[in-house]
């Protein structure tokens, strides 16, 4: 199914749950691509750019209310996201039909009013991409 192009300065928004963890973002993150076609000006955006978004991020569980920190990425894109260039060969990320997985991995545990720490391994949640172009798609 085709879907709206991805393109350099998109935004990207991610679900607040990741398992146990509530991760807040405090900026809009935004995805950069590096493809050698364009739309606009921008450049649009190709598979591997997705892996270059890292955003910061707070964090708390029900249990563990004093913040910890770390970082928000993509883990993994699904085949709807995914769509061969016609220009240029390149495979081009689109906004899909459903939401990507992302990540949380914590770089300072957050702690329960009593000092126990959270447990460090990462978090899954999701997230999805906001296309700021109405009329390219690919798929």
């Amino acid at each position: 199914m085709k879907s709206l192009v991805i393109l350099d300065g998109d935004y990207l928004i991610f679900d607040a749950t990741f398992g146990s963890r509530i991760v807040i973002i405090p900026a809009p993150p935004k995805i950069s691509g590096s493809g050698h076609a364009t739309i606009g000006e921008r450049k649009m955006c190709i598979e591997g750019d997705e892996a270059k978004v890292q955003v910061a991020a707070t964090y708390t569980t029900t249990t563990h209310t004093i913040p910890g920190s770390g970082i928000v990425s993509i883990k993994e894109l699904k085949p709807g996201h995914l769509a061969q260039g016609c220009l240029s060969g390149e495979v081009l990320i689109t906004k899909g039909q459903e939401p990507f997985t992302a990540s949380f991995r914590p770089t300072i545990l957050a702690m329960t009013p009593v000092g126990s720490p959270d447990v460090s391994l990462d978090s899954d949640g999701t997230g999805e991409f906001i296309s700021s172009q109405k009329g390219v798609y690919a798929g």
